[in-house]
């Protein structure tokens, strides 16, 4: 979408004028793109998910149990997905491949049991 267009589109939503648009989505992505959305989606991660917020959910939680992720993804309003691999990111969790347990990484806070 270029400037133009956006603006058209900007100052409609703001006249409260209805809009007939196809979603846009962007996901089938390589290269240069490829490399942005994933730092999109990291820059996201650390946005809805900052380390200090986390540390506090984690003090009520077991993270190797699948309900208490799927209660910290509901609460932060994220994908469980994107709170697995934000977990990761800090080794606080790791995924088993073959039959998806859960099991503490070496850098995990301590956290309810």
């Amino acid at each position: 979408m270029d400037q133009k267009a956006a603006g058209k589109f900007e100052e409609r939503i703001e006249q409260s004028i209805e809009i007939d648009m196809q979603p846009f989505l962007c996901r089938a992505v390589t290269g240069q793109l490829q490399k942005m959305e994933r730092q999109a989606q990291s820059f996201a991660s650390y946005l809805l998910m900052p380390r200090y917020i986390l540390e506090q959910m984690v003090a009520e939680r077991d993270l190797t149990k699948w309900s208490h992720l799927y209660a910290m993804q509901k609460d932060l309003g994220v994908t469980i997905s994107n709170l697995t691999t934000r977990l990761k990111q800090l080794n606080w969790i790791i995924l088993h491949p073959a039959d998806k347990t859960i099991y503490l990484g070496k850098a995990a806070p301590m956290c309810k049991k």
